[in-house]
Protein backbone atom coordinates (compact mmCIF):
# COMPACT_ATOMS: atom_id res chain seq x y z
CA UNK A 1 0.00 0.00 0.00
CA UNK A 2 1.30 3.40 -0.64
CA UNK A 3 0.25 6.00 1.71
CA UNK A 4 1.03 9.80 1.04
CA UNK A 5 1.92 11.70 4.20
CA UNK A 6 2.19 15.10 5.25
CA UNK A 7 3.69 17.00 8.08
CA UNK A 8 1.13 19.84 8.49
CA UNK A 9 2.93 23.55 8.73
CA UNK A 10 1.44 26.52 6.87
CA UNK A 11 5.22 27.86 6.12
CA UNK A 12 7.14 24.63 6.05
CA UNK A 13 5.26 21.62 5.27
CA UNK A 14 6.67 18.08 4.62
CA UNK A 15 5.51 15.18 2.63
CA UNK A 16 6.11 11.73 1.82
CA UNK A 17 5.37 8.92 -0.06
CA UNK A 18 5.62 5.27 1.35
CA UNK A 19 5.22 1.68 0.75
CA UNK A 20 6.13 -0.38 4.00
CA UNK A 21 9.68 -1.31 2.84
CA UNK A 22 10.49 1.98 1.16
CA UNK A 23 10.47 6.11 0.68
CA UNK A 24 9.32 6.61 -2.99
CA UNK A 25 9.79 10.12 -2.87
CA UNK A 26 9.82 12.46 -0.30
CA UNK A 27 10.09 16.92 -0.26
CA UNK A 28 9.54 19.93 1.21
CA UNK A 29 7.22 23.08 0.28
CA UNK A 30 7.90 26.22 1.59
CA UNK A 31 6.25 29.64 1.84
CA UNK A 32 7.02 32.36 5.00
CA UNK A 33 5.13 35.28 3.54
CA UNK A 34 3.75 36.81 5.84
CA UNK A 35 -0.16 36.55 4.22
CA UNK A 36 -1.76 33.46 5.91
CA UNK A 37 -4.14 33.42 2.84
CA UNK A 38 -2.05 33.71 0.37
CA UNK A 39 0.43 31.21 2.14
CA UNK A 40 -2.98 28.94 1.40
CA UNK A 41 -3.21 29.16 -2.46
CA UNK A 42 0.56 28.90 -2.28
CA UNK A 43 0.65 25.26 -1.02
CA UNK A 44 -2.85 24.64 -2.58
CA UNK A 45 -0.96 25.08 -5.79
CA UNK A 46 2.01 23.36 -4.87
CA UNK A 47 0.68 20.44 -3.45
CA UNK A 48 -1.72 19.79 -6.65
CA UNK A 49 1.71 18.03 -8.43
CA UNK A 50 2.28 16.55 -5.36
CA UNK A 51 -1.52 14.41 -5.13
CA UNK A 52 -0.77 14.11 -9.36
CA UNK A 53 2.15 12.22 -8.35
CA UNK A 54 0.69 10.44 -5.55
CA UNK A 55 -2.23 8.79 -7.87
CA UNK A 56 0.47 7.55 -10.71
CA UNK A 57 1.91 5.57 -7.87
CA UNK A 58 -1.45 4.56 -6.79
CA UNK A 59 -2.07 5.73 -3.47
CA UNK A 60 -4.62 4.61 -1.00
CA UNK A 61 -4.74 6.57 2.35
CA UNK A 62 -3.34 10.77 3.10
CA UNK A 63 -2.19 10.74 6.59
CA UNK A 64 -2.15 14.33 8.27
CA UNK A 65 0.22 14.71 11.05
CA UNK A 66 -2.65 16.37 14.01
CA UNK A 67 -1.99 19.67 15.07
CA UNK A 68 -1.65 20.30 18.76
CA UNK A 69 -1.79 22.95 21.08
CA UNK A 70 -0.10 25.44 19.83
CA UNK A 71 -1.95 28.47 20.18
CA UNK A 72 -5.22 29.36 19.20
CA UNK A 73 -3.52 31.33 15.74
CA UNK A 74 -1.15 28.69 14.67
CA UNK A 75 -3.97 25.97 15.51
CA UNK A 76 -6.57 27.71 13.59
CA UNK A 77 -4.12 27.78 10.66
CA UNK A 78 -3.30 24.78 10.57
CA UNK A 79 -7.29 23.78 10.69
CA UNK A 80 -7.48 26.14 7.76
CA UNK A 81 -4.70 24.17 6.01
CA UNK A 82 -5.76 20.70 7.05
CA UNK A 83 -9.34 21.27 5.61
CA UNK A 84 -7.64 22.42 2.08
CA UNK A 85 -5.69 19.19 1.89
CA UNK A 86 -8.53 17.34 2.70
CA UNK A 87 -10.37 18.73 0.15
CA UNK A 88 -7.55 18.04 -2.29
CA UNK A 89 -8.15 14.20 -1.36
CA UNK A 90 -11.67 14.35 -1.65
CA UNK A 91 -11.58 15.54 -4.73
CA UNK A 92 -9.61 12.59 -5.98
CA UNK A 93 -11.57 10.27 -3.55
CA UNK A 94 -8.79 9.54 -1.28
CA UNK A 95 -9.76 9.08 1.94
CA UNK A 96 -7.64 10.93 5.17
CA UNK A 97 -7.04 9.70 8.13
CA UNK A 98 -5.53 11.92 11.29
CA UNK A 99 -2.31 10.79 13.13
CA UNK A 100 -1.56 12.21 16.39
CA UNK A 101 2.45 13.21 17.49
CA UNK A 102 2.75 10.96 20.21
CA UNK A 103 1.26 8.56 18.06
CA UNK A 104 4.22 8.93 15.79
CA UNK A 105 6.92 9.54 18.31
CA UNK A 106 5.75 6.21 19.85
CA UNK A 107 5.49 4.23 16.48
CA UNK A 108 9.09 5.25 15.41
CA UNK A 109 11.42 5.73 18.58
CA UNK A 110 9.76 4.19 21.53
CA UNK A 111 9.16 7.09 23.14
CA UNK A 112 6.11 9.44 23.10
CA UNK A 113 8.63 12.41 24.12
CA UNK A 114 11.08 12.17 21.46
CA UNK A 115 12.55 15.04 19.49
CA UNK A 116 12.67 15.55 16.28
CA UNK A 117 16.24 14.39 15.94
CA UNK A 118 15.43 11.10 17.38
CA UNK A 119 12.65 10.85 15.08
CA UNK A 120 15.14 11.42 11.97
CA UNK A 121 17.39 8.81 13.06
CA UNK A 122 14.48 6.45 13.61
CA UNK A 123 13.28 7.04 10.35
CA UNK A 124 16.77 6.61 8.93
CA UNK A 125 16.56 3.35 10.13
CA UNK A 126 13.34 2.14 8.80
CA UNK A 127 14.09 3.40 5.36
CA UNK A 128 17.91 2.89 5.10
CA UNK A 129 17.94 5.13 1.67
CA UNK A 130 15.91 7.79 3.00
CA UNK A 131 19.17 9.29 4.42
CA UNK A 132 19.57 11.97 2.08
CA UNK A 133 16.20 13.06 3.67
CA UNK A 134 17.53 15.37 6.61
CA UNK A 135 14.93 18.38 7.07
CA UNK A 136 13.00 17.81 10.14
CA UNK A 137 9.63 18.54 8.56
CA UNK A 138 10.60 15.95 5.49
CA UNK A 139 11.50 13.28 7.90
CA UNK A 140 8.60 13.96 10.11
CA UNK A 141 6.05 13.34 7.50
CA UNK A 142 8.14 10.20 6.35
CA UNK A 143 7.79 8.99 9.99
CA UNK A 144 3.97 9.38 9.61
CA UNK A 145 3.96 7.33 7.02
CA UNK A 146 5.87 5.01 9.03
CA UNK A 147 3.29 5.02 11.47
CA UNK A 148 0.48 4.93 9.23
CA UNK A 149 2.03 1.61 7.67
CA UNK A 150 2.42 0.02 11.66
CA UNK A 151 -1.06 0.66 12.33
CA UNK A 152 -2.17 -0.81 9.06
CA UNK A 153 -0.22 -4.29 10.02
CA UNK A 154 -1.55 -4.57 13.56
CA UNK A 155 -5.11 -3.62 11.49
CA UNK A 156 -5.23 -6.71 9.63
CA UNK A 157 -2.87 -9.14 12.01
CA UNK A 158 -6.17 -8.31 14.69
CA UNK A 159 -8.41 -9.46 11.79
CA UNK A 160 -6.73 -12.30 10.60
CA UNK A 161 -6.89 -13.53 14.24
CA UNK A 162 -10.48 -12.51 14.40
CA UNK A 163 -11.21 -14.34 11.15
CA UNK A 164 -9.50 -17.64 12.67
CA UNK A 165 -11.57 -17.60 15.65
CA UNK A 166 -14.48 -17.44 13.14
CA UNK A 167 -13.51 -20.47 11.21
CA UNK A 168 -13.00 -22.60 14.09
CA UNK A 169 -16.44 -21.44 15.50
CA UNK A 170 -17.93 -22.11 12.12
CA UNK A 171 -18.92 -18.80 10.33
CA UNK A 172 -20.64 -17.09 13.42
CA UNK A 173 -18.97 -14.84 16.15
CA UNK A 174 -20.69 -12.30 18.07
CA UNK A 175 -18.73 -9.37 18.96
CA UNK A 176 -19.36 -10.28 22.90
CA UNK A 177 -17.19 -14.03 21.97
CA UNK A 178 -14.69 -11.90 19.97
CA UNK A 179 -14.02 -9.44 23.42
CA UNK A 180 -14.27 -12.53 25.69
CA UNK A 181 -11.80 -13.83 23.65
CA UNK A 182 -9.42 -10.99 24.36
CA UNK A 183 -9.22 -9.71 20.35
CA UNK A 184 -9.92 -6.58 20.60
CA UNK A 185 -7.94 -3.59 21.99
CA UNK A 186 -9.98 -0.44 24.49
CA UNK A 187 -9.93 0.74 27.68
CA UNK A 188 -13.65 -0.48 28.38
CA UNK A 189 -15.99 -2.99 27.64
CA UNK A 190 -18.05 -0.39 25.41
CA UNK A 191 -14.69 0.37 23.32
CA UNK A 192 -14.44 -3.67 23.07
CA UNK A 193 -17.39 -3.83 21.90
CA UNK A 194 -17.47 -0.71 19.56
CA UNK A 195 -14.13 -2.15 17.85
CA UNK A 196 -15.84 -6.18 17.26
CA UNK A 197 -18.54 -4.14 15.81
CA UNK A 198 -16.06 -2.47 13.66
CA UNK A 199 -13.66 -5.97 12.51
CA UNK A 200 -17.04 -7.69 11.78
CA UNK A 201 -17.87 -4.82 9.40
CA UNK A 202 -14.70 -4.48 8.06
CA UNK A 203 -15.20 -8.49 7.33
CA UNK A 204 -18.44 -8.62 5.78
CA UNK A 205 -17.46 -5.74 3.49
CA UNK A 206 -14.73 -7.68 2.20
CA UNK A 207 -16.43 -11.84 2.11
CA UNK A 208 -19.34 -13.43 1.21
CA UNK A 209 -22.23 -13.75 4.28
CA UNK A 210 -25.31 -14.13 5.31
CA UNK A 211 -26.98 -11.55 7.69
CA UNK A 212 -29.47 -13.93 10.24
CA UNK A 213 -30.67 -11.08 12.91
CA UNK A 214 -28.20 -9.01 14.07
CA UNK A 215 -25.20 -12.08 13.21
CA UNK A 216 -23.34 -11.99 10.23
CA UNK A 217 -22.90 -15.74 9.31
CA UNK A 218 -19.72 -15.85 6.64
CA UNK A 219 -19.29 -18.70 4.36
CA UNK A 220 -16.27 -20.91 5.13
CA UNK A 221 -13.74 -21.33 3.60
CA UNK A 222 -13.83 -17.88 3.32
CA UNK A 223 -14.82 -16.13 -0.38
CA UNK A 224 -13.89 -12.74 -0.56
CA UNK A 225 -16.25 -10.71 -2.77
CA UNK A 226 -14.87 -10.41 -5.78
CA UNK A 227 -14.75 -14.17 -6.51
CA UNK A 228 -18.79 -14.43 -5.07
Amino acid sequence: MVVLSIDLGTKFLGWALTTPDRVLDAGLIQDPGKVLDLRFLSLYTALGPVFDRAVAEGVALVALEAYGSRGRWTTDALKGLAGIIRLMAAQRTLPTTLVYPSEVKCAVSGRGDADKAAVARAVHRAYPLSARHVDPNVTDAIAVGLTVHQQLAAEEAGLEAVQRAIEEAGGVLTRAQIVAAGLTAGSNKDQRLREASRMLAVLASRYAHDRVGNRYVFHVPWVSKEED
